[in-house]
């Protein structure tokens, strides 16, 4: 990595080398056939140079920006959330990341040269550590304001101190669950089959359309193999409508399969604790994720919701998996990071707009996993990047600008609009009723 206090054109040229040789978006891809919260991540990273502790519970997602594996240093039983930033380099210097035992980087953290995480503190759902920040031992701390995260709760001797082991750890590892735990090679098994089941299922639609286009022609006389001289036009016009239909049939059996699967392996799922050693929920969690990654990784690396998302469409599928969506409702019309991820825990009313914002019903903290209820009101609008945590409540005609978190069991009033990580209002809509011009709407500014 570029050494401090400047680098050179050889030290630029290594990073450079690295980051297009081996960006973190390929090692999510190899991650995800060894199982990609396991301990197979942890080999890789120790391979690539990274310092990496025992029990480590990584994100789904991956890391982006990381380039200097061997300035990452993660202590034992480290929790990670997904869509997190970790940078060891910035344009003047290189300078180690370090997240100390049991410590719990939420989604969405920046990590910056230099920073670390204290043991058994909590950076949450977009939180920023700064250049050379330290975050005090069993803090917490969320968001960011002026360059730095918003500190919750400061840490304490006694919650530094604190045993580590989480309830990942102490199933996963340690076989102290209730349930019979699947073992990481189990994981990784059923992840690369998936994922060549997948791969095989789309090369089968074409070799359908194939075989179907043939037997058409041989239903109207004209088989090749019977001397029959045929034009591109000739083939061309039975096998296009055939495999349009092969392949919009696919699709359909393949969003079918996955709510199909969804209701097998997980069921309805409820409000509650589902930590890893009382519950076996995220282990079929994570099960139901690899089964899935036929809808996830469709056409171009893109995933079939992608291709139906704004649309009705999307309405009926989240609407088969469970969530309680109102009519006249807009759902990720530019996309979704993710899109919800427990449906019917989520409830959205008539006419709201959800852009691509987060609609998550799970919270894990510290290791702690439990599920709550999100509700959208009626002509409630969520811009993108906004997100509302799980237990959050927006009453009706309330709005949250682009970049807004709602904290957990907060309230977004009704005719509100918020903006900020963690959000505040900025603006409160005043409606007034004529029976002639239907509603008129105002806003009011809050300082």
């Amino acid at each position: 990595p570029p050494a401090p206090g400047g680098g050179g054109g050889w030290r630029l040229f290594r990073h450079w080398l690295m980051a297009r040789a081996l960006p973190p978006e390929a090692l999510h891809e190899a991650t995800q056939l060894i199982g990609a919260h396991f301990g197979g991540v942890s080999l890789a990273l120790r391979a690539l140079g990274a310092k990496v502790g025992r029990r480590v519970y990584w994100p789904g997602s991956g890391f982006q920006g990381l380039v200097e594996y061997d300035l990452f240093e993660v202590g034992d039983d480290v929790v990670f959330g997904s869509r997190s930033v970790v940078m060891c380099c910035d344009a003047e210097e290189a300078l180690p990341v370090r997240v100390l035992d049991g410590a719990n980087v939420a989604d969405r953290c920046v990590l910056l040269p230099g920073c670390t995480v204290g043991r058994n503190a909590l950076l949450g759902s977009g939180g920023l550590a700064a250049r050379g920040q330290t975050l005090e031992g069993g803090s917490k701390s969320v968001g960011s304001r002026h360059g730095r995260a918003v500190l919750l709760e400061p840490g304490s001797l006694a919650a530094e101190a604190a045993p580590t082991e989480r309830p990942f750890g102490r199933a996963f590892y340690g076989r102290e669950a209730p349930y019979r735990v699947i073992p990481a090679w189990a994981h990784a098994l059923a992840a690369s089959c998936s994922k060549a089941f997948a791969v095989s299922y789309r090369a089968l639609t074409l070799s359908l359309a194939l075989l179907l286009a043939r037997l058409a022609l041989a239903a109207a006389g004209r088989d090749p193999d019977g001397g029959a001289q045929l034009s591109f036009w000739g083939v061309a016009g039975p096998l296009v409508p055939i495999y349009v239909a092969s392949q919009g049939a696919a699709t359909l059996l393949a969003l079918l399969l996955a709510v199909g699967c969804k209701w097998a392996v997980l069921g309805r799922r409820e409000p509650g604790d589902y930590d890893w050693d009382r519950s076996s929920y995220c282990q079929r969690w994570n099960l139901y994720l690899s089964l899935t990654v036929l809808i996830r990784s469709a056409y171009f690396g893109r995933g079939l919701l992608e291709y139906i998302q704004g649309s009705a469409y999307l309405v009926w599928y989240f609407r088969a998996l469970g969530a309680r969506i109102g009519r006249d409702v807009c759902l990720y019309p530019t996309g979704g990071d993710p899109m919800m991820t427990e449906p019917e825990l989520v409830e959205i009313g008539d006419g709201a707009a959800v852009d691509k914002a987060s609609l998550v019903a799970h919270i894990n903290s510290l290791g702690r996993f439990s599920l709550n209820r999100v509700a959208v009101g009626a002509r409630c609008t969520l811009r993108s990047d906004s997100r509302l945590l799980s237990g959050a409540t927006m009453l009706p005609d309330s709005a949250l600008l682009e970049h807004t978190l709602i904290m957990g069991g907060d309230v977004v009033d009704q005719g509100s609009t918020w903006q900020g990580w963690p959000g505040q209002i900025v603006a409160v809509q005043q409606c007034a009723l004529r029976e002639d011009e239907g509603r008129e709407e105002g806003y009011v500014e809050v300082s």
